[in-house]
């Protein structure tokens, strides 16, 4: 009889593991309904005083987004791809040389946009548009510029929040702004709290970073998501 009582025992006794795998669930039930309260509550965009109005129309798909976002990693990941502003007849810098914008230009070509023409084009049709970052036009140079990239996405782009909180509104293939002084795309790497990285050449190496709440200092002031112009 007591090997029975004791065989009973030990055949209804809580585990450990049962504490541990209650509390991941318990754990995975908060973290649902913070994610379905970031979708539904109201967004903060991050509107700057005099940017035009968002845009409505569909950006690119998350599936084009992750092709943009993997030619920027190609690109990154250049062997000895080192960090060099110089300026270049021709437009394009050699394969093994380039700054944050090259990150932009090169990962945009996965889908088909020839950013460096539409930079162009849209500076001899609207330069008054362009006026308060460049003084005269130079297409060696323009579609390489920090101003220049920022002031085409407001024209052209969708707009988007710049609350790295807001899990939900980041999408590969994103591009990010910062003070008008560095660019990068965003990646599908997140870190624990869910911000996503970003793909940046700000310096050497050029990497794919957790660097988006702050990147050296300098502050968010721009999260655009590619118009969906070209059917894959």
């Amino acid at each position: 009889m007591r090997s029975d009582r004791y065989s009973r025992k030990r055949r209804y006794r809580v585990r450990p593991r049962f504490y541990v795998f209650t509390a991941v669930f318990v754990i995975l039930i908060f973290l649902a309904a913070f994610l379905i309260l970031q979708a539904v509550l109201p967004k903060d965009h991050g509107v700057h005083v005099g940017a035009p109005a968002f845009k409505t129309e569909q950006g690119l798909s998350y599936e084009q987004g992750l092709r943009v976002m993997l030619a920027a990693k190609k690109y990154i990941n250049t062997p000895g791809l080192t960090y060099d502003a110089s300026y270049f007849v021709d437009g394009y810098p050699p394969k093994k040389i380039g700054v944050c914008t090259d990150v932009i230009w090169n990962g945009l070509a996965a889908v088909g946009v020839d950013f460096k023409s539409l930079v162009d084009s849209d500076i001899d049709r609207h330069f008054d548009r362009y006026s308060a970052v460049i003084s005269v036009k130079d297409p060696n140079i323009d579609f390489r510029y920090v101003p220049v990239l920022r002031t085409y996405l407001d024209a052209h782009a969708i707009r988007l929040t710049t609350d790295p909180s807001n899990l939900l509104a980041w999408q590969p293939g994103d591009i990010v702004i910062f003070q008008d002084e560095h660019t990068a795309m965003v990646s599908c790497l997140r870190n624990l709290l869910g911000y996503p990285y970003v793909i940046q050449h700000g310096k050497d190496p050029a990497g794919d970073e957790d660097r988006l709440y702050n990147d050296s200092g300098l502050v968010l002031t721009g999260h655009y998501r590619w118009p969906q112009t070209i059917t894959f």
